[in-house]
C-alpha cells in the first residue's frame, strides 16, 4: 500500500540550473580550481603522481575504467529526521580524484556542507580531502588525493551524506540524481547510479484480514480486508495467499472497500489466480480522503463444494512491498472456517427454526466468535446457523434475520406448513450494508432496539 505514489521528485532540472547558476561544474569554485586530473600510468603500470614531466616514462592511457557512482535506491526517512547516503563506486582503483553531483528537492531535504564527511574506502589518513559545498537542491563534492595516490581497489563507499528530511516533507519517493562533474574526468568513462529516499511517517500501516470467517461447502463469502490507518495512504498493494484445493475466486469477485470507494477516486485491479489473488488500490487524483481505519477492499470468496468439513482454511494477507510509500507495511493473517451447511436460523440443531433456537442464538452472541466455547455451552448445537445474514461473522448484525426466521416460522407453522427450510440453495442475497461493515464483530447500536424485541419474545 503507499503514501503519495506521484510524489516522486520532478525537480531535476531547476536543480541543474541552479547548479549552473553557482558556476560549480568547470568553473574555479570556493577559491579551488576544478582540476582535470588525468590517470598517469609508468611503463610498469605503477600510478604516478600528476605533476611527471615529459621525459618521464609514463605513458596516458584515456577510457581504460568506467567508474561507476552509486547510491542506494529506497533508503527509509521520516518528516524532521535525518538520513544518512552513502555514495560508493564500484571500483577505485588506480582513482586519485572525484568530482560529484549530487541533485535532490530542497522541498523535501536539505543539507549543509558540514553534513558530508568521508566513507571507508577514502579516509583521510591516506592522504585524501574532502571538499563540499552543499546549495539548495545541490551538494558538490570533491575528493582528491594530495598525493596524487590512488589507495584502494575495487568498490566501497566514497562519501556519507546527511540529509534532513523537512518537517513538512510529503509521504513518497523523492529522487536522490548523483552525477559526475565531468563525465571524462581523468580519461576515464564516469558514470551515475541514482537513489532515492522513501519519505514516510514512521508509523505502521497494517492489513488485515478477520480469522474465523463462517461458510460452508458451495457457499460465497465475503472476506473484507482492513488498514488499520490510512491517513495520508493513496495507494496500495496486496497480495491474498490461499489454498486453491478449497477456496476460488475470480477478478469480479473483488470490490471496492467502504473507506476507499470508487465515488472518492480509487481504482481497484484484481487479479485473481489460483493459489492467489493480487490487488492494486490507487487514487487517481493522488489523494487520500480517509483516515483512520476501515475496509478498503471485499474479496468474495468460493468454498468449493463437497469439501470436507469442519476444516479451517488460512488466509495469508501480504504487502506486494513492505515498504511501499515510505511506510512499514505489516499484515495480520485471516482464516474462514469451513462448517458443515446447516439450517440457517436453526441454532440448537434440531431440524426445526423455532423459539427454542433463541437461547442458543443469545449464546452464539455472547461468546464473541469463540466457537469452541459455543460448542461447550451448546452441545451440539450449530454456530454456523447463527450467522443468519451469511456475513461470515456472528454479531448483533444478524439479529433482525433471526427475528425474520422466528416470524416466517411460525407464520409456516399456524398454516400448517411447516419449518421453513432455509438451505445453502435458497440463501439470501448479502445486502451492500452487511458488506460495507467496517467492524463486523462489533455491536451496532441500531441493533439494540432488535435485541430488545428478541428478549422481550
Amino acid at each position: 500500500m503507499a503514501k503519495h505514489p506521484e510524489g516522486r521528485s520532478s525537480g531535476r532540472g531547476m536543480n541543474r540550473r541552479s547548479a549552473e547558476q553557482a558556476g560549480v561544474s568547470k568553473a574555479p569554485w570556493n577559491g579551488i580550481e576544478t582540476l582535470e586530473p588525468r590517470v598517469l600510468l609508468s611503463a610498469d603500470q605503477g600510478l604516478q603522481p600528476g605533476g611527471l614531466d615529459a621525459s618521464s616514462s609514463a605513458i596516458e592511457v584515456e577510457g581504460t575504467l568506467s567508474p561507476v557512482l552509486i547510491i542506494p535506491d529506497n533508503l527509509p526517512g521520516s518528516p524532521g529526521g535525518t538520513v544518512t547516503v552513502p555514495v560508493s563506486i564500484d571500483d577505485a582503483t588506480d582513482i586519485a580524484f572525484a568530482s560529484i553531483n549530487v541533485f535532490f528537492d530542497p522541498a523535501v531535504l536539505e543539507i549543509a556542507s558540514t553534513d558530508v564527511s568521508f566513507g571507508d574506502l577514502w579516509l583521510g589518513v591516506d592522504g585524501w580531502s574532502l571538499t563540499p559545498n552543499a546549495l539548495p537542491g545541490q551538494v558538490v563534492i570533491i575528493l582528491f588525493n594530495a598525493g596524487g595516490q590512488a589507495t584502494a581497489t575495487g568498490g566501497g563507499v566514497i562519501a556519507e551524506l546527511e540529509f534532513t528530511v523537512k518537517a513538512d516533507a510529503p509521504n513518497g519517493v523523492t529522487d536522490l540524481d548523483i552525477e559526475p562533474i565531468d563525465p571524462n574526468e581523468g580519461g576515464l568513462n564516469w558514470s551515475g547510479s541514482d537513489g532515492s529516499i522513501l519519505v514516510g511517517v514512521g508509523t505502521e500501516v497494517q492489513l488485515s484480514i478477520p480469522e474465523g470467517i463462517l461458510a460452508a461447502p458451495g457457499q460465497t463469502v465475503p472476506v473484507p480486508v482492513f488498514i488499520n490507518d490510512a491517513t495520508g495512504v493513496a495507494f496500495a498493494s496486496i497480495d491474498v495467499f490461499f489454498d486453491d484445493s478449497l477456496l476460488e475466486i475470480s477478478n469480479g469477485a473483488v470490490e471496492h472497500g467502504s473507506l476507499w470507494p470508487v465515488t472518492d477516486g480509487w481504482s481497484l485491479t484484481p487479479n485473481a489466480m489460483p493459489g492467489q489473488v493480487r490487488v492494486i488500490l490507487f487514487n487517481g487524483g493522488g489523494l487520500a480522503p480517509a483516515t483512520g481505519t476501515g475496509q478498503i477492499a471485499v474479496l468474495n470468496f468460493t468454498v468449493k463444494p463437497g469439501v470436507a468439513t469442519p476444516q479451517d482454511t488460512p488466509l495469508d494477507i501480504e504487502p506486494v512491498d513492505p515498504n511501499e510509500g515510505g511506510l512499514n507495511w505489516s499484515d495480520s493473517d485471516g482464516s474462514i472456517a469451513i462448517r458443515e451447511n446447516r439450517l440457517i436460523c436453526d441454532v440448537n440443531n434440531d431440524g426445526r427454526v423455532n423459539n427454542l433456537d433463541t437461547t442458543p442464538f443469545m449464546t452464539a452472541l455472547t461468546v464473541g466468535g469463540n466457537e469452541l466455547l459455543f460448542d461447550i455451552l451448546v452441545p451440539g448445537g450449530s454456530f454456523i446457523a447463527a450467522d443468519v445474514n451469511e456475513d461470515g461473522f456472528v454479531n448483533f448484525l444478524d439479529i433482525d434475520s433471526f427475528i425474520g426466521c422466528l416470524v416466517d416460522a411460525a407464520l409456516a407453522t399456524a398454516s400448517g406448513g411447516g419449518t421453513v427450510d432455509i438451505l445453502a440453495a435458497a440463501r439470501p442475497v448479502r445486502s451492500a450494508a452487511v458488506r460495507s461493515s467496517s467492524t463486523p464483530w462489533l455491536a451496532d447500536d441500531s441493533s439494540d432496539d432488535a435485541l430488545a424485541e428478541l428478549l422481550g419474545g
